[in-house]
């Protein structure tokens, strides 16, 4: 077993166990109001921390990668009504590491950022989004980063109660979750990353379980 493998199978157990003791639930992952108040972002990054100690890795969180060539913000988006500086970095949710070696990186996403699958120039307010931002990464790093893997962790109920009022996400409404088509955003996102990072996955947490891959986890929730 390498390393991927390794980290996600870990991974996996520590979201069955933090969802066997009640620390994610199904109303945390379909409940956007919920999962900002139950720091679902930050059990996710525990997650990924833990599975990588446990596959004998080193993780770093909030770990900056600085670009070789500035992400020009005009260049993703025009509207910008105030000035707008150049971005030198990208702060990765965790980085990993065997000793000194890169070995890969890691960014989870949530329901607040759900549409950051998209291009900055087709949503409806300006932003720099993490679809831009990731795949300046890739074109503008070096090369080490290339050698390693991508992992794309999200949160995609099928069944939302709650959404975010952000007018890229309201404006799809409940229909893009349920039909699969913000997962499928995602997955092609990761496919635009893969052909630069061969070793890049698709992590999507659903009130069900997860899917990594298109090879689906069921996750036993603790009733409420």
């Amino acid at each position: 077993m390498n390393f991927n493998d390794s980290l996600i199978n870990n991974f996996i157990g520590t979201l069955k166990h933090i969802a066997r003791i009640g620390l994610v639930t199904k109303e945390t992952i379909t409940r956007y109001d919920l999962c900002s108040k139950k720091s679902l972002h930050s059990l996710l990054q525990f997650c990924l921390i833990s599975s990588a100690l446990k596959s004998n890795m080193i993780a770093i969180p909030e770990f900056k990668v600085q670009f070789e060539k500035p992400l020009n913000p005009y260049s993703c988006d025009n509207r910008w009504k105030k000035k707008k500086r150049p971005l030198h970095q990208i702060k990765v949710d965790v980085a990993f590491f065997d000793d000194a070696k890169y070995l890969g990186f890691a960014e989870c996403f949530t329901m607040d950022e759900i549409h950051g699958c998209h291009k900055s120039i087709n949503l409806q307010d300006p932003w720099v989004s993490p679809s831009d931002k990731l795949l300046h990464m890739i074109r503008s790093v070096a090369r080490e980063y290339h050698s390693g893997f991508a992992l794309l962790v999200n949160i995609i109920p099928n069944n939302p109660k709650q959404i975010p009022s952000w007018p890229d996400v309201k404006v799809k409404g409940k229909t893009w979750f349920v039909h699969g088509q913000w997962a499928h955003c995602w997955k092609e996102l990761g496919n635009k990353i893969q052909k630069s990072i061969p070793e890049t996955y698709n992590i999507i947490l659903n009130e069900e379980g997860v899917d990594v891959r298109n090879h689906f986890h069921a996750i036993r929730f603790k009733p409420m």
